[in-house]
């Protein structure tokens, strides 16, 4: 990890981070369909205690995969990271070690005012 970065993990989530992180990924301000892929990706992993894959993600917020990169570019990352969980392509043993899976540089971005 670099100076500056912060390793975002599950015990960590707030919406002021994910709405941060978003910015730092260039999505800019969520919206009422980014807070639900967020929601149903944290809601997946408390209850199943495992993260969900994307397709079980996609499935549950009706989105297509390419709907779901066009909302959230890099899917891979983006939905996980947002979400505080741990990256679905992940083996078991590194989620173990490394929850959270994505470094965002957090630092110098503020919440945006609403």
């Amino acid at each position: 990890m670099r100076h500056g970065e912060k390793q975002i993990t599950e015990l960590d989530w707030s919406p002021q981070l994910a709405d941060c992180s978003a910015r730092v990924f260039g999505i800019g301000k969520l919206n009422s369909r980014h807070w639900e892929v967020i929601g149903v990706t944290r809601e997946e992993f408390l209850r199943r205690g495992d993260t969900p894959s994307l397709t079980t993600v996609s499935n549950i917020c009706e989105l297509s995969f390419q709907e779901l990169a066009q909302l959230l570019p890099n899917p891979n990352t983006t939905v996980y990271a947002l979400a505080g969980v741990p990256a679905a392509h992940m083996s078991n043993d590194n989620r173990t070690k490394a929850p959270g899976s994505a470094h965002v540089e957090v630092t110098n971005v503020k919440p945006e005012k609403e």
